[in-house]
């Protein structure tokens, strides 16, 4: 499947939204589509060190979590336990 360019663009900017409202403080990510899904490769500051986590979410669950609501919520509930060390929550609060 092809993506187009305001698709990615789209992608990226609901992405870096769920990573804000995650909290995470210094971060850097990359949006690729592969496999039918979004693949998202996460590089973000712990206390001391970078951690990297590659997270996968399917095209209508980003697009669900473009508006705040529910669909964002749900993809927060899902990625937050594997960025808590760069947001100092510990996983499961």
């Amino acid at each position: 499947m092809e993506i187009s360019t305001r698709e990615l663009a789209g992608a990226r900017e609901t992405v870096q939204a769920v990573l804000e409202e995650l909290g995470l403080s210094a971060y850097l990510f990359e949006v690729e589509f592969r496999n039918e899904a979004w693949e998202v490769r996460v590089d973000c500051a712990t206390d001391a060190l970078w951690q990297s986590a590659t997270l996968t979410v399917s095209a209508p669950a980003l697009e669900a979590a473009a508006r705040p609501g529910a669909g964002r919520r749900r993809l927060m509930g899902e990625w937050a336990p594997q960025l808590a060390a760069c947001t100092g929550t510990p996983p499961g609060s």
